[in-house]
């Protein structure tokens, strides 16, 4: 089934496209021209096609050839998307300032707003949070203003993605549930019900980091019905995950293994190497929670392979570091320093502190357990010395953090002062210029009323001689 509805979507999108490259052809006029190549951009960057490029920057062409300021905001924007999904970012960045500039020359705050967003998702995706929320901020009252529950909804889950990964989870629920009513509202209004399920995983994600198992389910359950509900499969996937890792910490290891599985068979078949390679850790979790050791390992390995395959040195560290600690359960020192010891050298070639503190921790237990207590006490040292140092990095990047913050507000209080001193000045001209106008207006009407009282004098006095003769 899963298949099948993939094959189905592929087949739409490139029935899609030719339809579109047929209208190209029949194109009345270049207006047209530009806009269908703008939507056929947007179709072949969604299959990953390199000729996206290619139909966007000749839609932006023909509409700077013609001054279609529309069509170029347009073509700048489709741009700017094609060039983040490919992670060219700098480039992607230049295309969004530049769609702002077009869209704010019409007026068209809706537009500005998702060329804001798209630089923000520019910075989300690059770790650059606190810029990333400056864009966010940006767009979100711009969406607020047209109504736009679609662009400020992402915007809205987005914002709460950042809070998460920075741990504050209150701040992230509170943003996540904001997200999940406006998909709500959606699915209701125009049958979006994707983006609900992404919003109801999310908001259950956070409450398993504050340690609410039983809420965390409530909503992985309603997301794992909706998947099934719209055939989404990939939904399926995530939301079978989640749940199984909720039965582990229950120790229903059972009803965990039927729902890792299930999720694994899902992102294999749609060739998901990444989720399929946490998947598989996962089930090794779950096995050497059941003491069934020799099945443990087996996943553990296939998750390795797979990391090492993809590149994934962060997760091959994880994994390495798994292993180590599960020979360490079972009493088997010298096999599990083995492994520690892998996690260890690729975690400090990479800078990954987390992996690096996670096998200096287990190294000094494992040396303690051999009562080979120098080594201990070295791996302790290296591992509280770790530890100070990503606690000072954390305080020096919420300090950054916190100053780029009251910079950037700062900036927005003294611009707000420039523009109203501007106003003032404009408005202090307008009225210097009208009373100028009225008094010359009154000077004007004084100098009429003497010349009409001159004109009566001279036309009494006329009379007055026409009756003397």
């Amino acid at each position: 089934m899963s298949f099948i509805f993939l094959t189905h979507l592929l087949l739409a999108q490139n029935e899609e496209v030719e339809l579109l490259q047929k209208d190209l052809k029949e194109a009345k006029n270049e207006r047209d021209k530009v806009d269908i190549l703008n939507l056929l951009a947007i179709e072949l960057m969604d299959l990953d096609n390199p000729k996206a490029q290619e139909y966007g920057e000749e839609a932006l062409k023909i509409a700077q050839e013609i001054a279609y300021k529309e069509g170029i905001g347009n073509s700048l924007l489709n741009l700017g998307d094609i060039f983040s999904f490919r992670s060219e970012y700098k480039e992607a960045v230049d295309y969004y300032q530049k769609a702002v500039k077009a869209f704010d020359e019409i007026g068209d705050e809706n537009r500005v707003a998702y060329a804001y967003s798209g630089i923000g998702n520019v910075y989300l995706y690059q770790s650059n949070f606190e810029k990333a929320l400056n864009f966010y901020e940006k767009a979100q009252p711009l969406f607020e203003r047209v109504s736009d529950k679609e662009g400020l909804a992402d915007v809205i889950n987005n914002t709460g993605a950042i809070h998460y990964t920075l741990g504050d989870y209150e701040k992230a629920l509170k943003f996540y549930l904001e997200a999940l009513k406006l998909n709500e509202q959606l699915a209701e209004e125009v049958g979006d019900k994707v983006s609900l399920v992404l919003s109801l995983n999310n908001v259950g994600l956070v409450y398993k980091q504050i340690g609410d198992n039983d809420k965390a389910a409530l909503y992985w359950k309603k997301s794992l019905d909706l998947s099934q509900e719209i055939d989404d499969p990939i939904g399926i996937a995530r939301a079978s995950n989640n749940l199984a890792s909720v039965y582990t910490d229950d120790g229903d290891y059972e009803k965990a293994l039927e729902y890792s599985l299930r999720a694994l068979e899902i992102y294999q078949e749609f060739g998901d190497v990444d989720n399929e390679a946490i998947t598989l850790s996962n089930i090794g979790n779950i096995y050497e929670k059941q003491e069934r050791y020799e099945e443990a390992y087996d996943y553990f390995i296939k998750s390795l392979n797979l990391k090492e395959q993809i590149n994934d040195p962060r997760g091959v560290a994880a994994t390495l570091n798994r292993i180590g600690q599960m020979y360490a359960n079972q009493g088997k020192p010298e096999d599990a320093l083995v492994y520690m010891k892998r996690a260890l050298r690729i975690a400090t070639e990479i800078e990954a502190k987390e992996y690096a503190l996670e096998s200096y921790k287990n190294m000094a237990e494992v040396y303690a357990g051999m009562k080979r207590y120098q080594q201990a006490y070295e791996y302790q040292i290296l591992y509280s010395s770790l530890q100070d140092s990503i606690l000072n990095s954390e305080k020096l990047d919420q300090i950054a953090f916190l100053r780029e913050n009251y910079d950037v507000e700062k900036q927005e209080i003294e611009l707000q002062l420039e523009q109203s001193t501007e106003e003032l000045a404009l408005t202090q001209n307008r009225l210097n210029n009208f009373q100028l106008i009225l008094w010359a207006t009154i000077a004007v009407f004084v100098c009429l009323i003497i010349l009409l009282i001159f004109l009566m004098f001279l036309q009494r006095n006329k009379i007055k001689l026409l009756k003397k003769d």
